[in-house]
Formats: structure tokens, C-alpha cells, sequence
């Protein structure tokens, strides 16, 4: 069985458990949660199909979910083992988000900050810094970073000094459906590489709302709906992922503006690999 099927089996599988468990109701309510068709865990599961590394990330961030299990099969399922029972979310139309479980419970996961907390919002900060905002109508906001690509010097060199030094860079918001786990970073986009005019595509200047892929998962990198960030030892670049040359070390970029051809850039020159969620333009 190759990495692949792998993958897909522990999603399927961890789908049925939460169908089981009845932490969700069906197949068509996960499916909406995670953003995929009504059919899609069908064909996951037939074969038809793979499972993308970004919805799994998001089925682990929702759920309470170990990665090391969903990728490698190791450990139990669900972080939270005392109670086994993963957490529950649910948008409605109106893309107001509602927890369906006290906040209290993130108190054991989750720093709170009683500097920000008052009667009318609740805010929680994860363990890279991002700041979680909480209010009354349990709608989400993620505060993050806002580095702009021509900021770069200044990134690394907080980057390398583990982001303990932040002074220079602003802050955005971004609208949540849940309160996440991972390093979330917004970029400031520079350049039409990435714009070939399709609705999925992004202009220049666009703040782009991205969350960092571990390292355990650049060998499964994947094209996704709004392409990759990628920092690296010249620059950071917003590109679509076009393969990996395992041969020369070499990975594949591609724009999505056609007067942009492809190239290669070495993989050991890439500190940092991000998966775009959104963008504001």
C-alpha cells in the first residue's frame, strides 16, 4: 500500500468513527464541513479518489485529531483522550460560526488571555501566537502576523531567531471556522504570477491568509485551490506545486499567469511551505 492509500484508508476510517461516535451526522455533513462534495468521501473510499494533505489538517484541527495518526497510523485517533469525543462545529448560511460545545473547553488546549477577556468576547491564544476572538454570536476571528513579501529580510530574520521578534510587522483578522492549532501567518501578495483571471486565482497585493505544512508533510504536497506560499532562501513566492524531483532535489513551480513560465527551485532552499485558506483583495 503506498503513502496515498494509506492516507486515505485513516480518513475514511476516522470519518466512519466520527459518524459512529455520533460526533457527526452523516457523510454530506462532514463533507460540507471540510469543504468537499457531497460525494467525495465515496470516491475517497472506493479508490477514485485522493484525499487532499489540506483537508486533512482541517479534519484534525476540527475534530482534535492527532496528524501522526491520520498520516503515519501511530498513536490513538483523538488527541483528547479522556473523553474520546472530538470537538463539534457548524456554519450556517450566513457564515456565522457556532461552537457547539462551552469554550471552557479549550482552556486546557488553549492560553487564555484574561488581559482581552470581558463579558462580550472571549479570546484564546494557540501555542504559536495566534490570538483566537470569540464573540457573542460565537462568530471567529484569527488575529495573524501581516508580513508583505517585499518584507522579507525583515521575516527571516525573525524567523530564524524563532519569531521572538516581531516588532515591525502589522496585524490582520481574518474571519474563522474554528479555533485552530496551527501556525497561521497573513502574506501580502506582490505581483500577478498567481492572477491568470480565474475566480480561484489572486491579484497582486492581496492579503493572503495561509497556514504552515510541517515539514513531516512535503512529500505529500499537493496542488490546492489557492496554491502554496512558499519561503525560501531568495524570496517568498506564491506558486502552485508542479512535483518534486527527488533525483536532483529539485521542486517544481508553476504560476498561474501564463506569461509565467515554470521552474525549478532546490527543496533544501525552502524554509517554509504554507497552504493559502484565503484572500482579501
Amino acid at each position: 500500500m503506498d503513502t496515498k492509500e494509506f492516507i486515505n484508508e485513516q480518513f475514511v476510517r476516522t470519518i466512519e468513527t466520527l459518524i459512529e461516535n455520533k460526533t457527526v451526522k452523516s457523510k454530506a455533513s462532514i463533507s460540507r464541513e471540510l469543504g468537499l462534495s457531497s460525494n467525495a468521501i465515496s470516491e475517497i473510499k472506493g479508490g477514485r479518489n485522493n484525499v487532499g494533505i489540506d483537508v486533512v489538517l482541517k479534519l484534525c484541527d476540527m475534530f482534535d485529531i492527532s496528524v501522526e495518526y491520520q498520516l503515519q497510523g501511530k498513536g490513538e485517533m483523538f488527541l483528547n483522550k479522556k473523553t474520546k469525543e472530538p470537538k463539534i462545529y457548524s456554519i450556517d448560511q450566513n457564515l456565522t460560526h457556532v461552537v457547539d460545545e462551552p469554550l471552557s473547553v479549550y482552556n486546557s488546549v488553549f492560553e487564555v488571555d484574561t488581559d482581552f477577556v470581558d463579558d462580550e468576547i472571549e479570546v484564546f491564544t494557540n501555542t504559536n501566537g495566534n490570538r483566537f476572538y470569540v464573540y457573542p454570536n460565537k462568530r471567529i476571528e484569527i488575529e495573524v502576523l501581516k508580513v508583505p513579501f517585499k518584507a522579507y529580510a525583515s521575516y527571516i530574520e525573525c524567523y530564524q531567531d524563532e519569531m521572538n521578534t516581531i516588532n515591525g510587522f502589522e496585524s490582520a483578522r481574518f474571519a474563522a471556522d474554528h479555533i485552530g492549532r496551527g501556525n497561521y501567518i497573513c502574506f501580502i501578495s506582490e505581483g500577478d504570477s498567481m492572477n491568470g483571471g480565474m475566480l480561484d486565482d489572486t491579484p497582486g497585493g492581496s492579503e493572503i491568509l495561509a497556514r504552515e505544512v510541517g515539514r513531516q508533510l512535503w512529500d505529500n504536497l499537493h496542488n490546492t485551490k489557492y496554491g502554496l506560499i512558499f519561503v525560501t532562501k531568495t524570496g517568498i513566492m506564491h506558486k502552485d506545486f508542479g512535483g518534486y524531483n527527488e533525483a536532483t532535489g529539485m521542486f517544481t513551480l508553476t504560476s498561474r499567469n501564463k506569461a509565467h513560465k515554470p521552474f525549478e527551485y532546490p527543496a533544501n532552499d525552502v524554509y517554509q511551505i504554507f497552504n493559502v485558506i484565503k484572500r482579501s483583495f
